[in-house]
């Protein structure tokens, strides 16, 4: 088994390990989606259609992959999308990718479904980069009203609105699985 990440040459090479790796009901969380899987397959379909414009004959002493993203420096463009329920996947579940974001000097964005407080995810990462919360629109706008003012109070730097999700999604396999939450572990910002 590869403990080191230079040693994967591709992204599907990890994800293929990850699976491996997790128990039964994390793998088939995390490698679903919902209704009948349509955006999942689109999502899929379109990042294989990604492709960076490369420049041939180009000085390559000076390369520079830092980028601004609302105000914050980054240095590489990426950021780390919201997922839910990260300690099905990983004990310390977002603290350890809100770490690793850290570590690598990229964002990160907190899922409102995080297995683990928004309070305590922001800590580990000291300030050193920028936060987001994803959140979702509560009919108990008190509610709603709470989790922005512990994101603001926390150090998160912006809002990820989720407004395409009014209703849980229909999950085929998950109903199937009967999905729940492991014991002991639960959704801790809502």
């Amino acid at each position: 088994m590869k403990s080191n990440l230079k040693n994967y040459v591709s992204l599907w090479e990890l994800q293929d390990e990850a699976v491996r790796r997790l128990p039964g009901l994390a793998k088939d969380y995390y490698q679903s989606g919902s209704e009948d899987e349509y955006a999942l397959r689109e999502n899929e379909r379109m990042y294989r259609e990604l492709r960076l414009r490369y420049r041939v004959l180009q000085k390559m002493d000076e390369v520079d992959t830092s980028t601004r993203v609302l105000g914050s420096e980054l240095s590489f463009p990426l950021y780390i999308a919201p997922a839910a329920f990260q300690c099905m996947a990983h004990a310390e579940g977002e603290i350890a990718t809100a770490r690793a974001a850290a570590d690598r000097a990229v964002g990160f964005c907190l899922s409102t479904l995080a297995t683990q407080p928004m309070e305590k995810v922001a800590a580990v990462t000291e300030g050193s980069i920028p936060l987001w919360f994803q959140l979702y629109m509560y009919k108990d706008q008190g509610r709603t009203r709470e989790l922005l003012q512990r994101a603001k109070s926390s150090g998160y730097q912006a809002i990820a609105l989720t407004v395409d999700a009014p209703a849980w999604g229909k999950r085929e396999v998950d109903i199937h699985n009967g999905f729940h939450l492991p014991h002991g572990m639960w959704i801790r910002n809502v």
